[in-house]
């Protein structure tokens, strides 16, 4: 088992290996998870990774370069795959993260990590599911799936990390019905159904509305040209998450779209670069604590 203090020093760099694994089944579902495991002495920090696509595509596989980039310093990553779309739709991918983070606490210690380091981190509609998970953690609907070895369990988080997330769904689909995004309005329409389930789970509204959610400390990184989450909203956003008593931090990218994989690999880096640092003072945090 891993000690109770994970080392982490961002700028090395360790090879990792990397397989899959399963972490749940659920009838006839069965989901796994991509596992990027440094060649590091640890005991290692660990993180979960959700992929972005609009809650309706992609899987654990998508823009790897995130979740590798992360692992090659030293975390123990856990990408996933999750229900989504008109086949899952709304909150069935969050109730399958919030029991992978429960799984990943209870098979930290057979990677060499950490369960009390965990964050989860996000890109995209990715990166609006680790702010719903790290918000809410004890949400009935979202640990509606008992991990029967250790249902004492539960899933919050040390941190979260959203990378081009979209802060408020609602927004978003009032916009591409403005601008005639049929595309974009149909997949809005086949993950949350409705409206009002728009509005239920978008982490701009859930604080404005107050609700008493758990705020771990919170990286947005986000491109200045990102029309999915303007810099006025992701402003606003801060400012929202730091009155309700949260930390939150800001890494914005000049000129950088919405589309992390299509950022020039200079920023690309530079982004995970900050990631990285963001991960390292949360680590010496939960090791001082």
């Amino acid at each position: 088992m891993a000690s109770s203090s994970a080392i982490y020093e961002p700028n090395k760099t360790y090879e990792i290996d990397i397989h899959d694994v399963e972490y749940l089944r659920e009838g006839d579902t069965v989901l796994q998870a991509r596992i990027y495991e440094p060649k590091a002495p640890g005991p290692l920090p660990a993180i979960v990774y959700l992929h972005g696509g609009a809650w309706t595509s992609n899987d654990r596989t998508t823009n790897p370069a995130v979740p590798r980039g992360i692992a090659e310093s030293g975390v123990l990553v856990c990408s996933l795959d999750f229900r989504q779309g008109a086949d899952g739709p709304y909150p069935a991918s969050s109730a399958d993260i919030n029991y992978a983070i429960r799984w990943l606490k209870l098979h930290a210690g057979d990677y060499n990590a950490v369960p009390e380091t965990i964050g989860c981190a996000g890109s995209s509609s990715g990166g609006h599911l680790s702010l719903l998970a790290a918000m809410r953690p004890d949400d009935p609907r979202y640990t509606r799936i008992v991990l029967e070895e250790a249902p004492q369990i539960d899933a919050s988080l040390a941190y979260a990390i959203s990378c081009t997330g979209v802060l408020d769904p609602w927004a978003r689909y009032v916009g591409a019905k403005r601008e005639g995004n049929a595309a974009m309005v149909a997949r809005h329409d086949d993950y949350f159904r409705s409206d009002e389930a728009q509005q239920e789970c978008s982490p701009v509204l859930i604080l404005e509305r107050g609700e008493q959610v758990q705020l771990p400390p919170a990286l947005v990184v986000q491109g200045t040209a990102d029309t999915t989450s303007p810099p006025q909203m992701v402003g606003y956003f801060a400012s929202l998450y730091q009155s309700a008593g949260g930390q939150l931090e800001v890494a914005q990218f000049e000129g950088m779209p919405h589309t992390f994989w299509d950022w020039p690999p200079e920023q690309a880096q530079a982004a995970i670069g900050r990631i990285k640092e963001f991960i390292a003072d949360r680590v010496a945090a939960v090791r001082t604590a």
